[in-house]
């Protein structure tokens, strides 16, 4: 008996799944890459809050030196944080193709899905057809066979 066409999609929908389950892989790891970045950035805002905070405390007249490292060490910590936050924002940027990439191929599962559910209801439908057909016939054939007056 020849394969039913929902039996040939089957491998189809299994190509279908890997390629959304893929996508799903990829937007996870997008999103946990997300989440580091905004809390590197995080880290780096804390810190260069906190290091203002104990220059703001400290009691000792400075020299100029120390004053000099002191802003050079800051210009450092807010050129940190500005990388980083490009760094987010080029990442934040970034999601919308992912999400759509991945909803795209979960869409196109669906859709495989209810292409193999029409098929299977047609192809029971032409089952159904041709077992009628051929029970028709058996019915003429023992009819004939019963009546041989022809």
């Amino acid at each position: 008996m020849a394969v039913k066409r929902a039996q040939r999609m089957k491998l189809v929908l299994q190509l279908a799944e890997r390629a959304e389950q893929a996508a799903a892989d990829a937007l996870q790891q997008y999103r946990e890459k997300l989440q580091q970045a905004q809390a590197q950035l995080q880290q780096v805002a804390d810190y260069q809050a906190e290091y203002v905070t104990q220059l703001n405390q400290k009691t000792s007249p400075k020299n100029a030196a120390e004053m000099l490292n002191d802003r050079q060490f800051l210009q450092q910590l807010s050129e940190a944080e500005q990388a980083q936050r490009e760094r987010f924002t080029q990442l934040e940027q970034q999601q919308p193709h992912f999400l759509s990439n991945w909803r795209a191929l979960y869409q196109r599962r669906k859709n495989i899905e209810k292409l193999i559910v029409r098929l299977r209801k047609s192809d029971d439908q032409l089952a159904e057809k041709q077992l009628q057909k051929e029970m028709d016939e058996l019915a003429m054939l023992a009819q004939q066979r019963s009546n041989p007056q022809a």
